[in-house]
């Protein structure tokens, strides 16, 4: 469904400097072929294109790396949903083998892809890396989610265990729970290189998104919300991207960039949500009109 074959244009654009150093994390440095430093994070514009799978009946457009790689889902005629990637203007489908349900959620700069599948009644993570597929599961769960790579490997996501939702970072095969102090479920989302992690979390009845930095939550509350925010992207520089409830009950999107919430939203749309957003400031995600539609917001 994709409309605009000349779209990574958008992406050779200036610089708004942002600092890139990444001691705040004790992993290892990346290895020499990753050029962490050399993006600088864009400013922010308000350009948007519709992004529509061929012949799908909706589209979604999930993750963005900082080369242009977009990671999304689709639903086909027969209403059952595909992963798809989309590089240097062509869409190659994703497909877990013997799964009913691909669902795609975040691509980091080497090209990893993170998302989840369904099968057998249960929802699985997934990690595809240098075309193999690795399932992602969270022992003693019955359902696990994977929502965010970064470009260490770092895996962030969320699982069920007990009819209840935990978030989890995986790092080096080692799975951490993260659960904010005293809600009663949490999900994490995304995470960047310096290891900041959003999600969301449900406390006395409302929704409302986090920010996990050296071991302190900070909560995101969008000030126009009428009910629940919720956080789904962080870049590099630490700018977030997520979406709201309106007392309408309309869900805009919504950029948090320097202590500063913007609302994003297309134009006779019920719902815009921001699932991602890259260093050159290029977001991702998807708007609904009756119909989901993906979407970039660009410089």
């Amino acid at each position: 469904m994709f409309r605009a074959p000349a779209l990574l244009g958008f992406l050779l654009a200036g610089a708004l400097a942002c600092s890139t150093d990444i001691r705040t994390n004790p992993e290892p440095p990346l290895s020499p072929d990753f050029e962490v430093g050399q993006i600088a994070c864009s400013a922010h514009g308000a350009t948007q294109v519709t992004i529509d799978f061929p012949g799908a009946v909706g589209t979604r457009a999930q993750g963005i790396n900082n080369r242009g790689d977009i990671a999304g889902s689709y639903t086909a005629a027969d209403f059952t949903d595909h992963g798809y990637l989309f590089r240097d203007g062509a869409f190659t489908t994703i497909d877990l083998p013997g799964a009913d349900r691909s669902v795609p959620q975040s691509i980091n700069s080497r090209g990893d892809v993170v998302g989840y599948y369904h099968v057998g009644g249960v929802e699985h993570g997934f990690l595809l890396q240098d075309g193999t597929f690795t399932s992602v599961d969270v022992a003693g769960a019955t359902s696990t989610y994977a929502g965010g790579i970064n470009s260490r490997g770092d895996i962030v996501g969320y699982f069920i265990t007990a009819g209840v939702k935990h978030g989890y970072l995986l790092r080096q095969g080692s799975f951490t729970s993260i659960d904010v102090p005293g809600a009663a479920t949490t999900g994490a989302t995304g995470i960047n290189d310096r290891g900041q992690i959003v999600g969301e979390y449900l406390a006395a009845g409302v929704t409302r998104g986090f920010l996990l930095h050296g071991g302190t939550f900070t909560a995101l509350d969008a000030p126009a919300a009428a009910g629940s925010t919720r956080a789904f992207g962080i870049n590099n520089c630490g700018d977030i991207v997520g979406d709201y409830l309106r007392a309408d009950g309309t869900q805009p999107g919504f950029l948090l960039s320097k202590g500063t919430f913007t609302t994003i939203d297309v134009s006779g749309s019920i719902h815009t949500l921001l699932d991602a957003i890259n260093d050159r400031g290029t977001i991702s995600g998807f708007y609904t009109t009756g119909t989901d539609h993906g979407l970039l917001v660009t410089r």
